[in-house]
């Protein structure tokens, strides 16, 4: 029997669509502040806003931002009173504080070119970030320049960038990425002092977070003559009071990412690859000593699947910078773990062993996160491949699952939906291949 042409899903269908992404709990476990997105089909653009669920399941989910423009990457104060966020309704994206207790959000920053997602200091009284700084050389002299057609001088091989334009060439446009720290006001109407910036140097530096005490941040970035020619970064510790030089802590081997310090600051844990050439080498977790330069090492260096793969997919949106999960007694790591066209959550033990799944099945989880405590819960982003990512919670064990939102559930219960059909077939090295099929309704 023909299905109802108004049952059928068709491109205009994109605009009620709710793409939910970035989780991240509080420290109490209580709360998930998350983003939710839309398309704005009049204006061109998406829109995004910051929503908050208990993870208990206990009550409906509310919006703690308007949503006029695109306010992203939530993040909790250590003691859960306050969140900071990125907002573009100013412009370029700027960081905004807002008190869970009311009150409207204050802006934080004024910078030209804006900044990037902010991680919040152990104690609560600052912020380190990273952004953009202008090039000294190889921009023209004035934006009217720029505007003019003045042709543009090339010459570095990675010359443009997704969401930057040209690194060099214009002034209008963004140069090289470094790290910044903001001290908070110590009143809740207070002003912040002007963002001190922690490095400089023609190359970047990005993915900024903080030691536990509040001494160290590790980043990362790549400082050698051949940065544009590799695939390589490292993992980098810089003092948080400039006066030391930044340190590195990896030997250049691959594509690092994702720096995680362990709760008694002595280990940080990353992703990365091992072979700098490659562009599709496998992902794989990492452990370096704090301390100063020594050996990486691979944990479960025998399993053989992606760590940090996040799926190909149009139902979800790119949230913060995905990072390993140290468990609070700092013995195990949760990450996730690409398998064929599924990703799961798994913990492994640091001193070693094999990984085990703990939240796994036939879907994709695109983001996960957990409180401060040890029995907080795990807050996941999950897709099954025919409807978009929604927020699940489940015990720390993995147990105990629950889902938090169903944003789409009543637009697509008047649809019908053709779920794709996995299909496994041996490819010509007898590895297991995974295809779909997604037959016609």
């Amino acid at each position: 029997m023909p299905v109802p042409e108004e049952h059928l899903i068709t491109a205009q269908d994109l605009f009620a669509l709710r793409f939910v992404g970035d989780p991240q709990v509080s420290p109490d476990g209580s709360q998930v502040a998350f983003v939710v997105t839309t398309i704005d089909a009049d204006a061109d653009d998406y829109r995004s806003r910051i929503w908050l669920v208990a993870t208990d399941g206990a009550g409906k989910a509310r919006p703690l931002t308007s949503g006029g423009k695109a306010d992203t990457a939530p993040r909790w104060s250590p003691d859960g009173r306050q969140l900071v966020f990125l907002s573009t309704r100013g412009g370029k994206p700027q960081l905004y504080i807002i008190d869970l207790a009311g009150g409207e959000a204050r802006q934080l920053t004024t910078r030209e070119d804006g900044a990037g997602e902010a991680v919040w200091s152990p104690d609560g009284r600052r912020l380190a970030f990273a952004a953009t700084v202008k090039a000294e050389e190889g921009v023209a002299e004035n934006k009217e320049d720029a505007k003019a057609g003045e042709p543009l001088r090339i010459e570095r091989l990675r010359y443009k960038s997704d969401g930057r334009g040209f690194i060099h060439g214009k002034a209008s446009l963004e140069s090289r990425r470094h790290l910044f720290v903001l001290d908070l006001p110590a009143a809740a109407d207070g002003q912040p002092a002007e963002a001190r910036q922690l490095t400089g140097g023609d190359w970047d530096d990005d993915q900024p977070v903080w030691s536990p005490d509040g001494a160290w941040l590790a980043f990362v970035s790549y400082r050698e003559p051949d940065a544009d020619r590799t695939l390589r970064a490292d993992i980098w510790t810089v003092a948080t009071d400039g006066n030391a030089a930044p340190r590195k802590l990896t030997g250049s081997d691959g594509s690092a990412s994702g720096p995680a310090w362990s709760p008694d600051g002595a280990t940080i844990a990353y992703f990365a690859t091992a072979e700098a050439e490659r562009p599709f080498a496998t992902t794989r977790l990492w452990t370096v000593d704090a301390t100063g330069p020594g050996r990486a090492h691979v944990v479960a260096p025998d399993f053989d699947r992606d760590a940090n793969s996040p799926p190909m997919s149009d139902q979800t949106l790119p949230g913060g910078t995905a990072r390993p999960i140290w468990t609070a007694d700092g013995a195990a790591l949760l990450f996730l773990v690409g398998d064929g066209g599924n990703q799961s959550l798994y913990r492994v033990p640091v001193a070693g062993g094999t990984p085990t799944p703990i939240i796994a099945g036939e879907r994709a989880l695109v983001a996960a996160a957990v409180g401060a405590g040890a029995d907080s819960p795990i807050v996941f982003c999950a897709t099954d491949g025919a409807r978009p990512a929604e927020l699940f919670a489940a015990a720390a064990d993995g147990s105990a699952e629950r889902r938090l939102t169903d944003f789409n559930g009543p637009f697509l219960a008047g649809k019908t939906i053709s779920p794709p059909e996995r299909l496994r077939f041996r490819g010509g090295d007898e590895h297991e291949i995974d295809g779909w099929l997604i037959p016609p309704v």
